[in-house]
């Protein structure tokens, strides 16, 4: 869905918003957006052209030390954007903008009630779980990883009592959902040993 004119202003004054917490400017925002487009898509140049840039496949960062190291990077920019993006330039740094944002989502959590209404922000509770791998790589602490799978167990126990459901039944549940996702591993002479349980579809063989 489209956003309206006042919902894009809202949208960019968030992403200015941000830019301040993150101590960038615009004109920095830009340059690093660039600046990574470009030596990701350095291998899209012909090699005529990586030498006339004086870049190769190897180059990791275009130097940004004078206005011609400058100018060299927009001139790459622009040369593989028109070549090769199917994007136009405002939906492209829309999406850029909107990935900043998202990369530094942690922001929204040191968001004051006042900066919430300014930006237009409404803060909405929600549940989320963990899984194992989550818990093992992430920065938590011991005693964090004991609180989540201690708060996680309260909360099973008391969405059980609220919907009535017991544990064996979520259970069952799971055996059932891991077969239907995994019987196509079956053999036609394994699939017969379970009788009770085989069922047939037939097609029309056009």
């Amino acid at each position: 869905m489209a956003l309206t004119a006042e919902q894009s202003k809202w949208k960019e004054e968030l992403f200015r918003f941000f830019l301040e917490k993150k101590g960038m400017t615009y004109a920095e925002f830009r340059r690093e957006v660039k600046q990574d487009y470009v030596v990701c898509s350095l291998d899209l140049l012909t090699k005529e052209e990586r030498r006339k840039f004086k870049v190769s496949l190897k180059t990791k960062a275009i130097p940004m030390q004078t206005k011609e190291d400058k100018k060299r990077l927009d001139e790459l920019f622009k040369l593989i954007f028109s070549r090769y993006s199917s994007a136009g330039r405002r939906d492209f740094w829309f999406l850029e903008k909107h990935n900043f944002v998202a990369d530094n989502r942690d922001i929204f959590d040191t968001l004051t009630d006042k900066e919430c209404k300014r930006l237009h922000l409404e803060q909405r509770a929600y549940i989320r779980t963990y899984d194992k791998k989550e818990l093992s790589e992430s920065e938590y602490t011991k005693e964090d990883r004991a609180e989540i799978i201690r708060q996680t167990n309260d909360l099973l126990e008391l969405l059980l009592k609220k919907t009535g459901t017991k544990r064996e039944d979520i259970i069952e549940q799971a055996y059932l959902d891991f077969i239907y996702r995994n019987e196509n591993l079956l053999k036609k002479s394994e699939m017969k040993k379970f009788d009770k349980l085989l069922r047939y579809d037939y097609m029309m063989n056009v």
